[in-house]
């Protein structure tokens, strides 16, 4: 931990004992999402199997599509390109015919087209949302999945999650809605993929 330290600050001297004691002990007994002040303005984060080291100005964020803060709602353009504000990320949109080969993974995904009723918008999370993830039954609640998900935390809040009308139809980087998911019956797909540009 004090080798850490001396890396990111080597002009730093006489690393006083406690918060070196403080971190390593969060280590041990931490879970995802558990901060620890380091000297130097450092900051040190647990992740679900890995941990961080960072200075505090230099917050690493994961490289996932993400809406800015204050955006409640993004609306989609099918067909065409919608742009993440104050992002490199955008989503493209078109609607393909037949079924395509790969349907859904990363940040690419395949919904049947004629199950999408309503405005398709892009919004954060609320704190009442539930969400079907394809394969599952029933709904669960969306920040209960997230977190079972390993969706990082600083993403959480931020994630831009597809919605038709009212239903979650895409949890990007995650997984599909089980009512949106492309099936035999299936005779249009909307074919989604962020990129960035």
């Amino acid at each position: 931990m004090r080798r850490a330290v001396h890396r990111l600050r080597a002009s730093l001297r006489d690393i006083n004992f406690l918060p070196i004691e403080n971190a390593i002990d969060l280590l041990s007994r931490g879970t995802t999402g558990d901060q620890a002040t380091l000297p130097g303005n450092l900051l040190l984060e647990i992740s679900y199997d890995t941990f961080t080291i960072t200075p505090r100005d230099r917050l690493a964020q994961p490289d996932w599509p993400q809406l800015p803060e204050g955006l409640s709602s993004l609306a989609v353009t099918v067909p065409g390109r919608t742009p993440l504000p104050e992002s490199r990320w955008v989503l493209d949109a078109e609607i393909v015919p037949a079924r395509p080969e790969e349907l859904s993974g990363g940040w690419t995904a395949c919904l049947d087209a004629d199950q999408l009723i309503g405005p398709l918008t892009l919004r954060p999370r609320q704190s009442h949302d539930r969400f079907q993830p394809q394969g599952m039954p029933s709904p669960v609640r969306l920040k209960d999945w997230l977190i079972g998900a390993k969706v990082p935390r600083a993403v959480r809040d931020r994630l831009p999650l597809l919605v038709a009308g009212d239903q979650i139809a895409w949890a990007p980087g995650v997984r599909v809605g089980q009512p949106f998911i492309v099936t035999d019956r299936t005779r249009r797909c909307l074919k989604l993929a962020f990129l960035k540009v």
